[in-house]
């Protein structure tokens, strides 16, 4: 059993080694009284060293920062802004 089977899969499998089949609610009671629980994947940003050295850095250099010296930071959100221009982008 894989860890990112889905249930479905999971059922398969049991009614492929079983004689008797049984139903995915059979087989989610059973895993969760065996202490298994269910998890979302969730996907992860990968980052490279050098840029996670880099963001330290930079997260470092601005420790020293004011309030009011972020006013004239623009946080993108990795979007890209035209300026000046109506349509999106």
């Amino acid at each position: 059993m894989h860890r990112k089977q889905t249930l479905a899969e999971i059922t398969n499998c049991a009614n492929d080694i079983i004689v008797q089949p049984v139903s995915p609610h059979t087989v989610r009671r059973r895993l969760r009284f065996c202490g298994f629980t269910k998890w979302k994947i969730r996907k992860q940003i990968v980052i490279s060293r050098v840029n996670r050295a880099r963001r330290v850095l930079w997260c470092r250099q601005k420790l020293s920062w004011k309030p009011g010296d972020w006013k004239s930071v623009v946080f993108s959100d990795e979007t890209q802004v035209v300026i000046g221009q109506a349509r999106k982008v």
